[in-house]
Order: C-alpha cells, then sequence, then structure tokens
C-alpha cells in the first residue's frame, strides 16, 4: 500500500502576481495609458454607461424605429387586408351593375335588400361573379350574395369595402 507524506508549505508561497498570459496583447497599451490617468490625480473612473458612447443609444433608437414600423406594417395589414366580416349572405336584387376604373376595371353594383328594402353598394372583383350578378338584373330574380367586409377599400378590390365573394341563384 502506497502512502502520501505531505509537506508543511509556507502561507506566503502563494502565487499572487498578475497572470499576464491571460490578457491580450493589444490591451496592455490601454491598461497602460489608463493607469497613468489615474496616477496623475483624476480618480475619476469612467462609468460602464458612459463606455458606450452613442452606440447604445442609437442602437436603442433604432430598436424603436423597427418597432414602430413593425406595428404600423401590422395595423395596415389588418386595415385593408384581413376581412372583419367573411361569409355575410344576403338575399337581394341587382338594381344597377357598372364597371368602374381606370387602372384597376372592377364592377361595382347596387343591391336591393329583399327582406328590408334598404340599397346596398357592392365591389364585384371578378368578371364571372359580374356575369351572374348580371343575368340575375336582367330576370330581375332574386339572389343570395356572399360578400366579405373590410375596414377600407383598396383600389384593385373596388371603391367599397363590402366585396361579392360568391353569387348563388
Amino acid at each position: 500500500m502506497t502512502t502520501f507524506r505531505f509537506e508543511e508549505h509556507d502561507p506566503d508561497d502563494r502565487d499572487t502576481g498578475p497572470d499576464y498570459f491571460l490578457r491580450h496583447p493589444g490591451r496592455e497599451r490601454a491598461d497602460a495609458e489608463r493607469n497613468e490617468t489615474y496616477a496623475s490625480g483624476d480618480d475619476r473612473r469612467p462609468d460602464p454607461d458612459e463606455a458606450k458612447g452613442k452606440g447604445g443609444c442609437l442602437r436603442r433608437v433604432w430598436w424603436l424605429v423597427l418597432i414602430l414600423v413593425g406595428v404600423a406594417c401590422g395595423a395596415c395589414y389588418v386595415r385593408y387586408f384581413v376581412p372583419h366580416t367573411s361569409d355575410s349572405a344576403m338575399r337581394c336584387r341587382v338594381t344597377s351593375l357598372e364597371r368602374h376604373g381606370i387602372i384597376f376595371k372592377v364592377y361595382e353594383a347596387q343591391l336591393k335588400d329583399a327582406g328590408e328594402g334598404g340599397a346596398v353598394r357592392v365591389s364585384v372583383p371578378s368578371d364571372s361573379l359580374a356575369a351572374l350578378l348580371s343575368d340575375a338584373m336582367e330576370r330581375d330574380a332574386e339572389v343570395c350574395v356572399v360578400t366579405e367586409k373590410y375596414f377600407a377599400p383598396v383600389p384593385w378590390r373596388g371603391e367599397t369595402s363590402t366585396v361579392v365573394t360568391a353569387v348563388k341563384p
């Protein structure tokens, strides 16, 4: 069996010197300049937030701008492209059908509600739906119109925020 002997160590025999091998070689000059500044009597230590400079502030401004642009894009997307009412059906007669637009040619129809008698103006984005409404208008027949309602109109969808998605006889 092997026994180990422990020798007494001098408590002052510890490595208390700086570990120069852990430092980056380019930092030695900056450390020396810093030590000269503090040795000259200026005992004010730099604030870590001050050391960042304007880079930290500029970064916050960019993040704030990025967040605001994201919120604005999300609000525009919801306002113009997400219907707040979809698959809304009404029984009505077609009173007029016109094609509007210079760049975006879209049909606009005026429908007379069969139950209440009120007139509703809608946009018809496709030619096939406009043909079905035109046939119903010529025959003076009632049709069931399925619509989607948006918060705001866009030019390629028509002048109104109510858009026809299907026509059922």
